[in-house]
Formats: structure tokens, C-alpha cells, sequence
């Protein structure tokens, strides 16, 4: 029997970003079904992805890090403009994933035994 869990967007830009905050902001608006309209404000995703009351020096380095990492938000399909964002289109010359573009077999894998040990010492390879 074969699981495939599909996502609805491709993983790899979001790895990809530099920063956590920017991950962190992917992820949210990525996932959620509706948009704000006119888009989130960069503090208050801050905010709800940072884990609340966060101001000052903190926030001013949040909204640096995600602003470096503004080009790597539209190629996963954020886009960052002024203090708001936006859900975009990832660009297009990153390709876009679908759930049956890859098959997995488990048989493809060799599996040692003794390669993984819950002990202490070193494994055996």
C-alpha cells in the first residue's frame, strides 16, 4: 500500500531560506486558505509565527532577516512588498512539484542491519 502525502506547494524553496522567521512566515501563509485582504502586515506574521509580545531591536532584526530572504519568499511563492505580504505564484522557472511526479518503493533502499544503533558506542558499518 502506498502513502503519498501531498502538501500543495513545493518544500524545497521554503529550505532553501536563510533565515528562520522567513521559513516560518512561508510556511503560515502558505498554508492558510484565505489571504487578509490586501495581505498580512510583516509585523503581525512576526508576531504570530515568533510566539507573541516581540518589539524593539527584536522585531527590527525579524524584519531584516526577512527581507534579505525577499527573493527567496517569491520563489516559494511569498511575495514581500513594504510592511506587507502577500501570497504570489512561485516563480516560474522553479518547478513545481506535483504528487505523482515521484514514485517511492521501499525495496529501492538497502537497509544493513546494525547500520543504526540506539546504544551508545558507534554503529558498525
Amino acid at each position: 500500500m502506498s502513502h503519498k502525502s501531498w502538501i500543495g506547494h513545493d518544500p524545497m524553496p521554503i529550505t532553501r531560506l536563510q533565515h528562520g522567521i522567513s521559513q516560518a512566515i512561508a510556511r503560515h501563509v502558505l498554508t492558510h486558505k484565505t489571504e487578509p485582504s490586501g495581505g498580512w502586515t510583516l509585523d503581525g506574521l512576526i508576531r504570530t509565527v515568533a510566539g507573541g509580545d516581540i518589539r524593539g531591536q527584536a522585531l527590527w532584526d525579524k524584519r531584516r532577516e526577512a527581507r534579505a530572504d525577499a527573493d527567496g519568499l517569491a520563489a516559494a511563492g511569498v511575495l514581500l512588498e513594504d510592511d506587507r505580504v502577500r501570497r504570489g505564484k512561485p516563480r516560474p522557472d522553479d518547478m513545481e512539484q506535483r504528487p505523482d511526479d515521484m514514485e517511492q518503493r521501499p525495496d529501492d533502499m538497502e537497509q544493513r542491519p546494525g547500520a543504526w544503533s540506539k546504544g551508545p558506542g558507534p554503529a558498525d558499518t
